[in-house]
């Protein structure tokens, strides 16, 4: 857990103990705040001053004194584990991911970093597609047996209706 740390300055001119801060040319320090538990920039600040020790900034908990990251897209700024640089994570998070085990699977990602390998960003093309060395190619069998399976039920209704129709018409006939 962090703690608040305090910055003393050196300042060039005499303090009074009351309203130290307001003293022009006193500019208190930008801060980046990050998530406590994953380090990613989530805003910029500027540090409170101390009200008890003239000259003395607090920078609060899981905030650091430094300039903010340059964000691109797909990215997050990362604070590393020694605090003293930004890194870019990939950032995923609001994204439709879809599952390479289970065609027709997806979700919408929440988590920070990469996707697993079971995920991709990339859609399927079909209902018919498998995931094959980073890339989804069409099942031809998973296809056409399911084509065939659509092709007979159509081939047995259109006899039932035309036998249907047969039965009307002979009936028609019959009563001549």
């Amino acid at each position: 857990m962090s703690v608040i740390s305090p910055i003393k300055i050196e300042p060039p001119f005499e303090l009074s103990p009351v309203e130290w801060w307001l003293v022009e040319g006193v500019k208190a320090p930008t801060i980046c705040n990050v998530h406590s538990e994953t380090g990613e920039f989530m805003s910029v600040g500027v540090a409170d001053f101390s009200p008890l020790e003239p000259g003395v900034w607090l920078i609060p908990a899981h905030a650091y004194q430094c300039e903010p990251p340059e964000l691109e897209s797909g990215f997050a700024a990362i604070r590393t584990e020694d605090g003293a640089a930004w890194q870019l994570g990939a950032d995923h998070r609001g994204s439709t991911v879809y599952s390479t085990i289970t065609t027709g699977d997806f979700v919408v990602w929440s988590a920070l970093g990469e996707l697993p390998p079971e995920w991709t960003l990339e859609a399927p093309s079909s209902e018919f597609d498998e995931w094959v060395e980073d890339e989804w190619v069409l099942d031809e069998a998973a296809q056409a047996a399911v084509l065939t399976q659509i092709a007979a039920r159509k081939k047995a209704l259109l006899g039932q209706y035309s036998a249907s129709l047969i039965s009307t018409l002979q009936n028609a006939v019959d009563l001549e």
